[in-house]
C-alpha cells in the first residue's frame, strides 16, 4: 500500500515507478542495481536524469542547441561513466568461454555478459548499455504510470486482476515467466494500456548520406525520391 506521512497525502507514484525501473534495468544490464528506491540521492540516478533533461532540450531546440548550457550535462556523463566502466572492465577480464557459460546460466546473468560475447570495444559496450538503459527505464515507467492511472478509476478491473494473480502466483510467491505467460487478463490490460498510450507514438529516421528511394515521389508516389544526407539537411 502506498501512503504519505499523513492521512490522505498524495503520493507521486510515477516518481517511484521511474526509480523502480531504473533499479530493475541496472540490475539486468550490469548485475548490480543502483537501489534508487532505497537511496533517492543516488549520484547515478541524479546524473542520468540530468543527461536526459539536457539531451531532450538539445533535441527540441534544433539549430539553437548551441546556446544550451552543457556544463551539468558533461559532469553528469562523467558520473555515469565512472559508475558503468568498472562493470565493463570486470566483464572484459572474463574469457570467451566464461562469458558463454554465464550467458547460458540464469544465475548471475546480465546483459553486459551477452554484449561482451559479441564485442570487446569499451566504447560500444558503454553506448549500448546506456541506450538500453534509457529504453528500459522510461518506457516501462511510463506504461506503469498510465496503467495505474486508468485502473485507479476501475475497481472492477483491479478486482479481476487481483483474482488472476492470486490464482496463478499466490500471495507469497514471486511471479515466474510461466506465471506471466498464463495470466491472459493481465496481458490484455497491459496491451490495452499500450494501445491507449503508446510508448513510441512516432519515430524519426535520417539518412547519413545522399541516397534515393525507389518509390515515394511524384504525384502518385510511385516515382523515385531523393533523400539528402544528414549533413545537408
Amino acid at each position: 500500500m502506498l501512503g504519505g506521512s499523513k492521512d490522505g497525502q498524495v503520493v507521486d507514484a510515477m516518481d517511484l515507478f521511474f526509480k523502480f525501473t531504473l533499479d530493475a534495468s541496472t540490475a539486468f544490464l550490469l548485475g548490480h542495481s543502483v537501489n534508487s528506491l532505497e537511496n533517492p540521492q543516488d549520484r547515478f540516478s541524479d546524473a542520468f536524469a540530468t543527461v536526459q533533461s539536457v539531451q531532450s532540450t538539445i533535441a527540441r531546440v534544433g539549430p539553437l542547441n548551441r546556446f544550451v548550457p552543457r556544463k551539468a550535462f558533461y559532469e553528469s556523463l562523467n558520473i555515469m561513466e565512472q559508475f558503468i566502466q568498472p562493470f565493463i572492465e570486470q566483464t572484459l577480464q572474463l574469457t570467451p568461454d566464461e562469458l558463454e557459460k554465464k550467458s547460458k546460466s540464469d544465475e548471475g546473468y546480465n546483459f553486459l555478459y551477452a554484449l561482451a560475447s559479441f564485442t570487446r570495444d569499451r566504447t560500444v559496450l558503454r553506448d549500448q548499455l546506456t541506450a538500453v538503459l534509457l529504453a528500459g527505464r522510461d518506457t516501462t515507467a511510463c506504461t506503469l504510470s498510465w496503467l495505474f492511472s486508468e485502473i485507479s478509476r476501475r475497481p472492477d478491473i483491479v478486482n479481476k486482476l487481483r483474482r488472476e494473480i492470486e490464482e496463478h502466483v499466490g500471495m507469497n510467491n514471486k511471479p515466474t515467466y510461466t506465471h506471466l505467460k498464463n495470466m491472459r487478463y493481465l496481458t490484455h490490460v497491459i496491451n490495452e494500456t499500450l494501445r491507449l498510450y503508446p510508448i513510441v507514438p512516432f519515430n524519426v529516421r535520417v539518412s547519413l548520406k545522399d541516397t534515393t528511394l525507389p518509390r515515394g515521389g511524384g504525384p502518385d508516389g510511385t516515382q523515385p525520391i531523393g533523400i539528402p544526407g544528414k549533413s545537408d539537411q
